[in-house]
């Protein structure tokens, strides 16, 4: 069935449901919304005007409270992802195992080939070079065990155009609050795939975290 609308003195606006229409109703929003807004719905059949976002500032964010953890995993990580933050407060374990990130794609977390330096300063100061390590971690030396707050920030090298052999580049801050430390970290990782999956850590990945809030932003 056609619904038509002719107009006041020519031509017609049409509306024309399916061969096998179902039964369906769609609630049109009031008023006309303003220049530029897009009609959305809810799916369930309550269409509204929404405004589309500025390109390149669509941040999505997740909390995981990890006590009692031995990390967690932030995964369904979109394609084309620009950049990761990962922020942590107050993270620590009963010993004195460092914090870790480590990266995957659809073909899992990666455990090999994390090129980076880590350098801390404070009481004494150190540098730990690594080269094909399983994750980049916090530096430290320190007997611990030790209260980690700072950040790993991800930024995509390779063209969005680019899906296979993706390279990211790694920095991070941390303030190691128990040996009056504070750390910075420099790197870089190729995925086989693009980046869908993120995993904070322990750095032997099995011992139990005591404390900490973890917090993802990525931007699309």
């Amino acid at each position: 069935m056609t619904l038509r609308l002719n107009g006041s003195t020519s031509g017609y606006v049409e509306i024309d449901a399916p061969a096998t229409a179902g039964s369906n109703t769609l609630t049109l929003p009031n008023g006309n919304g303003t220049s530029g807004q897009y009609l959305r719905t809810d799916g369930s059949g309550g269409l509204s005007w929404q405004t589309l976002p500025a390109a390149g500032t669509t941040w999505t964010s997740s909390f995981v409270n990890i006590n009692g953890t031995t990390g967690t995993l932030f995964s369904s990580i979109p394609n084309k992802v620009r950049q990761i933050r990962i922020t942590f407060a107050a993270v620590s374990t009963n010993s004195t195992v460092r914090v870790r990130l480590q990266l995957g794609d659809s073909g899992g977390i990666e455990s090999s080939g994390y090129v980076y330096n880590s350098t801390y300063h404070g009481i004494g100061q150190g540098q730990l070079n690594t080269i094909n390590d399983n994750g980049f971690t916090s530096g430290s030396w320190a007997a611990g065990p030790n209260i980690y707050t700072g950040y790993f920030l991800i930024n995509r090298l390779t063209d969005q155009a680019t899906t296979s052999n993706v390279t990211y580049v790694c920095n991070g801050g941390f303030e190691i609050q128990n040996d009056g430390y504070n750390a910075v970290l420099n790197g870089r990782k190729e995925l086989s795939g693009e980046i869908d999956r993120v995993s904070f850590n322990t750095q032997d990945g099995s011992t139990t975290f005591d404390s900490g809030t973890v917090r993802i932003d990525y931007l699309s």
